[in-house]
């Protein structure tokens, strides 16, 4: 990891009780204290608590869309925690990729995707960040491959109770009859009867996504899910067939509300 720029201020120090940290979340929880330390100082992160004010008098409101990727997104941002999307990408993540780029000339201070090279090291970005802000981000990963790669990451957020939305892509149900469907090859080779099952038993919960019109109940749930004790990792999977569906608008879901608090 590179040091901050002079402009920036010097990185924060290590926080205690790294030590006892396995490799890969010390390594993680470094990343993430050097984001927040940089983007404090640069003065580029907005009052967070400002903005959950807004999307709060927002609730039951809609929101005019121009497809499902940006309703998700939509979602997402109304719920006030999320600040990085870690990612390792696939071909089913198009539109979410387009959304991500609108968004981003639209607003720079929105949700920033940070690419990762591998999809542990992202769940493992993801555990580190909330040790450190108590604030769960979402992973987004690629299909059934990019869900097993990231199974050792959810291992060990399961096991430290870390509530992590781990988000896949899922390959194309159709086969051409609408838009988003089946169109290489590997679509085949990558199909799986049960794709979910893989981390089934180390996540509270697992959905896959069925309609755009429970979005909102889908993306609030899981949060709510996750963030309630005992807290720890929750799975999503999103078809491309409805991220590429068109959306004339969508309810803004509002903050999470765990079910139960300590």
């Amino acid at each position: 990891m590179r040091p901050p720029s002079p402009k920036c201020g010097p990185a924060t120090s290590s926080p205690p009780g790294l030590g006892v940290r396995p490799k890969a979340i010390r390594v993680a929880l470094l990343v993430a204290v050097a984001i927040e330390q940089r983007l404090r100082q640069c003065r580029v992160v907005a009052d967070r608590a400002a903005v959950s004010r807004i999307v709060t008098q927002h609730i039951g409101r809609q929101r005019r869309l121009g497809a499902d990727r940006e309703a998700f997104l939509e979602q997402a941002r109304a719920l006030g925690v999320v600040r990085y999307l870690f990612a390792n990408t696939g071909t089913d993540h198009g539109p979410i990729i387009e959304a991500l780029a609108k968004t981003a000339r639209e607003d720079p201070t929105d949700i920033q995707p940070i690419v990762v090279p591998h999809e542990m090291a992202a769940v493992s970005m993801a555990h580190g960040y909330y040790n450190v802000t108590q604030k769960p981000q979402m992973v987004l990963v690629h299909t059934l491959p990019g869900t097993a790669n990231a199974l050792g990451g959810i291992l060990n957020a399961q096991s430290s109770n870390v509530p992590v939305v781990l988000v896949a892509g899922r390959t194309p149900i159709t086969e051409g009859e609408v838009r988003g469907g089946k169109s290489q090859h590997i679509h085949w080779r990558q199909e799986s009867r049960d794709q979910g099952a893989i981390v089934r038993e180390f996540v509270k919960w697992d959905y896959e996504l069925r309609t755009n019109q429970n979005i909102p109940t889908v993306v609030q749930r899981a949060f709510n899910i996750a963030m309630s004790e005992p807290r720890g990792p929750v799975y999503l999977t999103l078809p491309r067939e409805w991220l590429c569906e068109e959306l004339e608008s969508t309810r803004l879901a509002g903050p999470i509300t765990p079910a139960t608090k300590m």
